[in-house]
């Protein structure tokens, strides 16, 4: 059962100032003392946008992985703007999802992969991972370290984990899909993608991924005189 109107009401008001100064110190205290995850999470089914928004904003600041079932259930709502939260959010999670250590290790090999140093930048998520052995997000960014290292194999192997530890993982699921078409494992590939779109499904760019694998396999049954792929 949902927050009843006035509740909500209460609780967007008095978070309003807040995200108006963007006083995160500020809004983080009142949510410990008004609007804990349980309260938010009531607000996601209250029928008011706004309040789906606030609900979905605050619990990208405050929730936990728990929160993910929950929040990707927006990633289907008809308005776009609560699509952008409710990802923005659910990466906020995820991000912060491990411990303390595990966390500053998880951002230190996202930057060492922005400077295009990915031995460390594996290291570093392999630390986190010792560190908190089901931190879904660790294994995806070296998943991605893997895939920039060209080692597919590798990033097949921790993309299922991540997907695994973390079934509402769009972006894990992606991944696994470029991983896939690039060992030329295209059905696997398509698979991966399908995934991505049912838990995300405005993600354009699986869509033309989508495309481009299919005309290849297309081409390939073409050649050999085959009949069109029509899998997915």
């Amino acid at each position: 059962m949902g927050a009843t109107p006035s509740a909500g009401h209460d609780l967007i008001e008095g978070l309003r100032p807040f995200v108006a100064l963007h006083d995160l110190a500020g809004l983080y205290g009142h949510l410990d003392v008004h609007g804990p995850s349980e309260a938010l999470v009531s607000l996601l089914t209250d029928e008011n946008v706004e309040a789906t928004e606030v609900g979905v904003l605050c619990l990208g600041l405050t929730g936990h992985a728990d929160n993910s079932a929950q929040l990707s259930r927006f990633l289907h709502h008809d308005d776009p703007h609560v699509v952008a939260m409710a990802e923005h959010a659910l990466w906020c999670i995820w991000l912060c999802a491990g411990t303390e250590e595990a966390n500053a290790l998880l951002a230190e090999g996202i930057a060492a992969m922005n400077e295009q140093a990915y031995p460390k930048a594996v290291d570093r998520f392999s630390r986190a991972i010792r560190l908190c052995p089901n931190f879904a997000e660790a294994y995806h960014q070296r998943a991605i370290a893997w895939y920039l290292m060209e080692k597919y194999l590798r990033c097949a192997a921790d993309g299922r984990k991540a997907l695994l530890l973390n079934p509402w993982h769009f972006g894990a699921a992606a991944a696994l899909g470029h991983c896939f078409a690039h060992l030329g494992l295209y059905e696997r590939s398509l698979e991966a993608y399908n995934t991505a779109l049912r838990i995300h499904p405005r993600m354009e760019g699986i869509r033309q991924a989508i495309r481009a694998v299919r005309q290849i396999v297309n081409n390939t049954h073409r050649r050999s005189g085959g009949q069109d792929f029509r899998a997915c």
